[in-house]
């Protein structure tokens, strides 16, 4: 391990042993309510060391050449098969890249897989940067199975993207025997880590990943200024936003969950004309964290964080409705692991 990588990854573990427990996430949200905007910080830099650490620890095994400069590490020579690959995948985006995953896999960090109960790296997860971080090293292997989101930017490369290449032997970075991967955005700053437990797995996820253009396949646009205005007749889509105004993550919701959803945003008890609520002091609102939903010629803004005035509340038309627990549930897409203020309601469980 070079001088680099371990002082990236003590000032990982320094940072992480700060930060917020993510189990029982609904409440953990209204806990840390009076101290968002410090909690807020702190997570950011947890997540920033996280995108430099996971992708320089385990991609950087080569020189700038095409030899390999480590043992331990074989070249996908022949590319592979999808003959072990799991019948249904699911959509996952951040920002423009978009990729397939296994239905069957979960939202956390990688470095947490020690949490599963068994004695390996279990079911694989999809990780995006920012929110809570669980306060836990997991130690040898510092990371299990799962994709992990980044800014590349932040980050360098000494693999080619688009290779696939299996880590033999014992890895302070990812499970033994892993596949391991990462594809660019075209646009050149974003990209994905895939970490497999099969060669057919890490390939077919590499060779799902492309730049969006227009829409996602959940109907999400990568800027909200480029959103739609409507969206499937027979579904609803879920496009949630960070305060920049950059997608997160995407769904699609469909059958009783969008009739669902649409009856949860249509039931929030109205608070008045949208246009009327004044601007914070300063005149200057506070970006704020939002989704939109789509459904039909119907667009849905809900808004959970900023100055509470002009911020919080479902836009529909001219109207603006109260945020009630059963809006939040809809809003919030599986794995979000953010803060809320403490007015701001929650249900019970968020969606997994």
């Amino acid at each position: 391990m070079s001088d680099f990588e371990s002082r990236v990854r003590d000032a990982l573990g320094a940072g992480a042993s700060g930060a917020p427990d993510a189990s029982g996430l609904a409440g953990a949200a209204r806990r840390l309510a009076r101290t968002r905007r410090r909690t807020t910080i702190v997570v950011s830099v947890v997540a920033v060391l996280a995108v430099v650490a996971v992708p320089v620890g385990v991609l950087a095994l080569r020189d700038s050449g095409d030899a390999l400069s480590g043992p331990g590490i074989a070249k996908d020579p022949t590319g592979s098969t999808a003959s072990d690959a799991p019948t249904r995948w699911r959509t996952e985006t951040w920002r423009d890249l978009e990729i397939e995953v296994p239905a069957s896999w979960g939202y956390g960090t990688l470095s947490t897989w020690c949490l599963n109960g068994k004695r390996g790296p279990g079911n694989p997860v999809v990780e995006r940067p920012g929110g809570a971080v669980r306060s836990i090293g997991c130690g040898n292997p510092s990371s299990g199975y799962g994709v992990n989101f980044f800014d590349s930017s932040t980050s360098g490369f000494i693999q080619q993207p688009g290779a696939v290449e299996q880590v033999a032997g014992a890895s302070q970075d990812s499970p033994d025997g892993a596949w391991t991967g990462y594809a660019i955005s075209t646009s050149g700053d974003t990209a994905i880590l895939v970490v497999a437990p099969t060669q057919a797995m890490a390939r077919r996820i590499l060779d799902s990943a492309h730049r969006v253009e227009g829409v996602d396949t959940n109907g999400c646009a990568p800027a909200a200024a480029d959103a739609p205005d409507s969206g499937a007749a027979d579904s609803v889509s879920v496009c949630r936003y960070t305060a920049a105004g950059l997608l997160e993550q995407s769904e699609r919701l469909t059958g009783p969950d969008a009739s669902d959803a649409v009856a949860a945003l249509e039931a929030a008890p109205e608070t008045g004309d949208s246009r009327l609520c004044p601007a914070p002091l300063g005149g200057a609102e506070e970006p704020s964290e939002y989704a939109l939903l789509l459904a039909g010629d119907e667009q849905y803004t809900v808004q959970w964080t900023g100055s509470a005035c002009p911020n919080w509340g479902v836009f529909w038309g001219d109207t603006r409705r109260a945020l009630t627990a059963d809006v939040m549930y809809w809003a919030l897409s599986p794995g979000w692991s953010g803060v809320v203020d403490g007015d701001v309601p929650l249900p019970p469980d968020l969606r997994h």
